[in-house]
C-alpha cells in the first residue's frame, strides 16, 4: 500500500510539475477536461457600410460537423431554420447582426459552450471573400473583425 501512495504522489508531481497544457491532455485523456476551451468571442467592426447578420453555432454532435462545415454563410442562413428543426437539440445558436463601427462587445457564450465538438461562424456577406465558414474551434479567447467584404479572427492576444 505504500509503495502506490509513493507512485501516486510521485505521479501526480510530475503531472504539476509539467505544467497546465499536460495536465489538461492528461485530464481529457481521462474525462475531466473538454476538448473545448473557448471562453470569450468578441465582436467589433471596421469599414463597413452595411450591417452584416453572422450567427456562431455550437455543435454538440460531432456527426453534423463535416456536414455544416460544408456550409457556405449564405447557404447557411437559407437552411438555418430547415437545420434546427431537424437538429436543434444538437446545436446552439447565437444570432446577431454587425453594425457600423461596432466597438469590440462580448457575446455571451452558452452555458453548454464547453461541451461542443465544434464552433462555426457564419456570416451572410454578399461578398464571395465573407461568406466562407469559419471554425473557432481550439481558442480560448477570440476576436472576430468584420470588415467591408469579409472578416478576420484573431485568437487570443492579437
Amino acid at each position: 500500500m505504500k509503495l502506490l501512495n509513493l507512485i501516486l504522489l510521485i505521479c501526480v508531481s510530475l503531472v504539476l510539475n509539467m505544467g497546465c497544457s499536460t495536465a489538461k491532455w492528461l485530464g481529457s485523456y481521462v474525462g475531466l477536461y473538454s476538448e473545448n476551451d473557448l471562453e470569450t468571442i468578441l465582436v467589433q467592426s471596421e469599414n463597413m457600410t452595411n450591417p452584416i447578420a453572422y450567427d456562431v453555432v455550437f455543435i454538440y454532435d460531432e456527426t453534423l460537423t463535416n456536414t455544416l462545415t460544408e456550409f457556405s454563410g449564405p447557404q447557411w442562413f437559407i437552411q438555418k431554420d430547415e437545420v434546427l428543426l431537424k437538429y436543434g437539440q444538437s446545436l446552439s445558436v447565437i444570432s446577431n447582426d454587425v453594425v457600423k463601427n461596432m466597438p469590440p462587445t462580448p457575446l455571451t457564450l452558452p452555458s453548454n459552450a464547453q461541451d461542443a465538438k465544434a464552433i462555426l461562424l457564419f456570416a451572410n456577406y454578399p461578398e464571395k471573400q465573407g461568406q466562407t465558414v469559419a471554425i473557432l474551434s481550439g481558442y480560448e479567447a477570440l476576436k472576430v473583425l468584420f470588415k467591408q467584404g469579409a472578416y478576420e479572427i484573431k485568437g487570443g492576444d492579437e
